[in-house]
């Protein structure tokens, strides 16, 4: 039996990734955003501070870790105060329709906007005291983690 050949692109060397679990997405992002594509490809170690445990198990919690409101402080300050805001108003002032919000998202692509429904008919599903938690979490969330860490595509 031969054993497979090492695809192109694939790199031997160790990429040691230390990571504090208070500053998930913020640190990640540093330290993945300007390194080299094929050393990512290769052997990735990841260990949190201040833990002793270490690869393989903690790699693959990682890539798993759900992302939280409070991981998006460092990367977009406005962002998070509005989500902020939005969930600590009164649930009868929200019930009222007063945001005026749905469940799309308008994204913002070279000079034309995009406007993406989050869930089926979102543009028709008002935000409200119930489902205003759903729609901070499932849109601004994912969007923001989506635009930061877009570019991983690529590869």
């Amino acid at each position: 039996m031969m054993l497979e050949e090492v695809k192109d692109g694939y790199n031997e060397e160790i990429y040691e990734i230390i990571i504090d679990r208070s500053m998930l997405l913020d640190e990640s992002f540093h330290y993945i955003v300007d390194e080299d594509p094929a050393l990512l490809r290769g052997n990735l170690l990841m260990q949190f501070k201040h833990e002793k445990d270490a690869w393989p198990g903690v790699l693959r919690e990682w890539f798993f870790l759900d992302i939280s409101l409070e991981d998006i402080w460092d990367i977009d300050p406005t962002l998070y105060s509005s989500c902020k805001q939005i969930l600590k108003m009164d649930p009868e002032t929200v019930y009222q329709d007063i945001l005026c919000l749905t469940f799309v998202n308008d994204v913002e692509e070279m000079v034309s906007r995009i406007t993406i429904d989050l869930c089926p008919n979102g543009k028709d599903i008002l935000v409200n005291s119930k489902n205003r938690k759903q729609v901070m979490m499932k849109t601004r969330l994912n969007m923001i983690t989506q635009e930061h860490i877009g570019w991983l595509q690529h590869w």
